[in-house]
Formats: C-alpha cells, sequence, structure tokens
C-alpha cells in the first residue's frame, strides 16, 4: 500500500507488488488494479471488526460476501482481533488466505487489538506482517531532573518505539485515517522499560502515559489533517470513546458516516 496516495493518478493502471503468505486471487505474485476514481475522489471503503476465529470457514464468506457487493471498493478497514493468536503463524496465513489477494489489490488500514498481544506480546510478528508508516506518537523529553519526570521520559520513549507502526495515520484521497492502540491492559508488558529510572513520589501511570501520548498525537494529527475527513479507527474502548459496539466507521464524503457489517458495504 503506497501510504501517501496523491501520487497516484486516476484512470491508469498501477502495480501493487506484495511479498507475503499467499498468492493473489489471479495467482500471480502481483495484481493489476484500475484506479476508477479522479484524484479527490473516495470510492467506497469498508470495515471487517474481529475475524479472530474459524478464519476459513466463516471469516472467508464474509470477505467474499463484501467483495461481490462492492467489487470496486478501493480498500478496508480492521478494527482489531484479526487473530485470535498473533504468535500463530497458521492464523495469519487463513486470515491472508480468507482476504483473497485484495489486501494486495486495494488498501488496508488495520488497528490491532487485544488479540494481536496474544502470543507476541511486543507485536513482532504484527510488525512483520503490515508495512505502516513511522508516524506516530513521539516522546517528550525529560524537563526537569527530578525523578519522576525521568521517569516519566523513559517510559514514552520506550513506549514511542511500541506504539510504531500500530498507532499511524496515513491519507487517502482527502480522509486522513488514524489507528490507535487502544489496549492498556494487554499492552502494559510492552509499557515499561529494562531500564526504568527510580520513583518514589508523584511517579507516572504508564497506562495513562500511554493513552496520553496516543491522545496528544492525535490531536495533532487532526489538526494537521490537509483534506477534508479524519477517521479514528481503534478496536477497545478507552474512555470517554465509544463502546466497541459503536467503533466501527465507513466514511465518504458527503454522506454520513456509519456502522459498517460486511452486509452495509457501499
Amino acid at each position: 500500500m503506497d501510504p501517501d496516495h496523491r501520487t497516484l493518478q486516476g484512470g491508469l493502471v498501477h502495480q501493487y507488488a506484495a511479498a507475503g503468505f499467499i498468492e493473489n486471487r489471479k495467482g500471480d505474485s502481483t495484481t493489476s488494479k484500475t484506479l476508477e476514481y479522479a484524484v479527490g475522489d473516495f470510492g467506497d471503503f469498508g470495515d471487517f471488526g474481529d475475524a479472530q476465529n474459524e478464519l476459513s470457514s466463516k471469516w472467508a464468506p464474509v470477505v467474499k460476501q463484501a467483495y461481490e457487493r462492492c467489487p470496486d471498493a478501493v480498500g478496508s478497514v480492521n478494527t482489531g482481533d484479526l487473530v485470535n493468536t498473533s504468535g500463530d503463524d497458521s492464523e495469519w496465513r487463513d486470515w491472508f488466505g480468507a482476504m483473497d489477494g485484495y489486501s494486495q489489490a486495494t488498501n488496508l488500514i488495520a488497528a490491532p487489538g487485544n488479540h494481536e498481544y496474544a502470543g507476541d506480546t511486543f507485536r513482532k510478528k504484527w510488525k512483520a506482517t503490515f508495512e505502516y508508516p513511522d508516524n506516530g506518537p513521539r516522546a517528550i523529553p525529560a524537563r526537569d531532573d527530578t525523578p519522576a519526570e525521568r521517569q516519566r521520559a523513559a517510559y514514552e520513549a520506550h513506549m514511542a518505539e511500541a506504539l510504531a507502526e500500530t498507532a499511524y495515520h496515513t491519507d487517502y484521497q482527502g480522509v486522513r485515517f488514524l489507528s490507535l492502540n487502544a489496549g492498556t491492559g494487554d499492552a502494559r508488558q510492552s509499557m515499561t522499560p529494562d531500564d526504568l529510572p527510580a520513583c518514589s513520589e508523584g511517579c507516572p501511570d504508564p497506562a495513562r502515559l500511554w493513552l496520553d501520548m496516543q491522545g496528544r498525537w492525535l490531536d495533532a494529527a487532526v489538526e494537521d489533517n490537509p483534506g477534508k475527513w479524519a477517521v479514528a479507527v481503534f478496536h477497545r474502548r478507552s474512555s470517554p470513546a465509544p463502546r466497541a459496539a459503536t467503533r466501527r466507521r465507513c466514511a465518504t464524503p458527503g454522506s454520513p458516516c456509519s456502522k459498517a457489517a460486511a452486509s452495509t458495504w457501499c
């Protein structure tokens, strides 16, 4: 996926090279797709929730139905729990197999869920599987030499690395998609550096820092958005965000943002 689609021209054929677990639906190593939308037009994006279980028997038919309903969809949003156990290669093979090449031929926006931590605490599998922009939250250096401030800075420096390619933004035809790594309990093991400075008074809460870093990054990314729309993608509720049942979004400029399942694509 080209992270900046402003470089693409409508009406032309573009080649998408992909390295992954499967071949595309035509059996080739690359897929051609004609971009039928003029620059500035958005096209159709669909949204998938938790694929997670029974990927070949249940998830694959959902993907098939969605793309049959919307054959010209230019991409999909995947709001976490793509697999049940992230450390299991066979589940990722089944997930990409169910996508039937659409992950190679169209845009794929994904945010991690709690099951992306299962068997992969530091999301090495996620980062080896997807190539997303390294434009996520950045740490603020220590502002003084107090133990609490030195600890905060150490936490944030470590968290910035942990959040890379899970909290990110990418722009497509006037829409900025922003992925958030909203889990706190599941991410706790990846929040703390091995060389954390000592602190005994007024010490920072790592779970709060995890969300605060993403919050200020989100504010800046929305403020700096060159397009008309912004879509935040995340898996689990981080108060005061909406509950998981209301998190799914499918945005098309000029139309209301609608909760989307496969049956409501387009």
